[in-house]
């Protein structure tokens, strides 16, 4: 259901899903998005589908694909 979700609201970024993330992050409702940066740290969460979240997301994870990679 969720992979056809984005494939019909053409998502460009990639999905992941775990059992055990509903738990870890403490999600309360679906969908949910949760952006983890390349430091591990959770820099957003938006929770619900509107045009507003959608731009938001697009708008951070640009914001986070620029960000130099942490030193290995």
């Amino acid at each position: 259901m969720l992979r056809a979700f984005a494939a019909h609201r053409k998502v460009p970024y990639r999905i992941q899903t775990s059992e055990d993330a509903v738990f870890q992050y403490k999600v309360t409702s679906f969908p949910v998005a949760i952006l983890i940066g390349r430091d591990g740290v959770v820099r957003m969460v938006k929770y619900g589908y509107s045009p507003a979240n959608l731009k938001a997301l697009d708008a951070k994870i640009r914001d986070l694909l620029a960000e130099p990679a942490p030193p290995l």
